[in-house]
């Protein structure tokens, strides 16, 4: 995407999924889990969900909220969110990156090709780093040979910006600008946090519970498209490799009495014996997509 138009522009409400630390606990390598994340990844960008939540949970071994686990899940994530210009400077080489390059790229909005500076354009958004910072000034790296430069004192180094480019008298300045005020898709951001707080915190708004026990979606599609037209958040559960969220909530003690909230069953004539929780998302997206837009045009 070079051009500012062709831009997706982002959903109405605020999309976000939850998912458990213990969702590599069925890959057998680091080549399957990097895959596994690339998978979970781009299906997220594909359907502009904005928040991926991670919350502890371990089955088959307490691995799985371990801070090495969570690292490797996060750098994943976060690897694949980061525009390839600024990957270098902020991805050092790592064992947990030895199979990114076997992972789709998510050509998402600030995924820019343009890497000369004779094809810039006055009004373009992209990703910046901070890689100088005084008393006076900052500049900041936008993937150009060109030194680009902010009025803005001691930034932190290394943190990224998103900054919109103008030309003023033959030249182009940058000023960094808001990506929440954007009204286009602009990634994910990834959270790690005990389930017990993302739900509290969605409580007065929409959380879609998914379960092979849930119910059907075709009866219940109706009272759904209504509950969603009116929040301005939308939070989708999903459970583990080998423990649904119907006994990962028994265990943590986690009990739903709220009209907000939807158990759901959206793979209800399912042909195989289980449904892997990537195969469970890419479904449930899809659905919720088709249901969402069709209901608003």
């Amino acid at each position: 995407m070079s051009n500012i138009s062709s831009f997706p522009k982002k959903l109405k409400i605020k999309l976000s999924i939850a998912i458990p630390s213990s969702i590599l606990e069925n890959c057998q390598d680091l080549r399957s889990q990097t895959e596994k994340i690339g998978i979970i990844a781009r299906a997220c960008a594909i359907f502009k969900v904005e928040e991926i939540f991670i919350y502890p949970h371990y089955f088959k071994t307490k691995n799985s909220i371990k801070e090495n686990n969570l690292k490797f899940i996060t750098t994943i994530f976060n690897y694949l969110e980061c525009p390839p210009y600024l990957r270098k400077r902020l991805f050092p080489i790592s064992p947990y990156l030895k199979f990114s390059g076997l992972l789709p790229p998510l050509k998402i909005a600030h995924h820019i090709l343009k890497n000369k500076f004779e094809n810039l354009e006055s009004g373009e958004i992209r990703e910046g780093l901070i890689i100088e910072s005084n008393d006076k000034f900052s500049r900041v790296d936008i993937g150009l040979d060109q030194k680009f430069y902010l009025d803005i004192p001691n930034l932190k180094i290394n943190s990224r910006i998103t900054i919109f480019l103008k030309k003023q008298n033959s030249k182009m300045k940058i000023s960094m600008i808001d990506p929440n005020n954007l009204r286009y898709y602009w990634g994910y951001k990834i959270y790690i946090q005990d389930l017990k707080k993302i739900l509290d915190n969605y409580k007065d708004l929409c959380v879609i519970i998914t379960s092979k026990y849930g119910k059907n979606i075709e009866k219940n599609k109706t009272r759904l498209i209504n509950k969603v037209l009116q929040v301005s958040k939308l939070l989708v559960v999903f459970g583990a490799p080998f423990e649904g969220l119907i006994p990962i909530f028994k265990k943590k003690e986690i009990k739903i009495q709220n009209n907000n909230f939807f158990d759901l069953n959206m793979i209800p004539h399912q042909g195989t014996e289980t449904v892997t929780t990537e195969e469970a998302l890419i479904s449930t997206l899809s659905i919720l997509n088709y249901l969402y837009w069709d209901s608003i045009q």
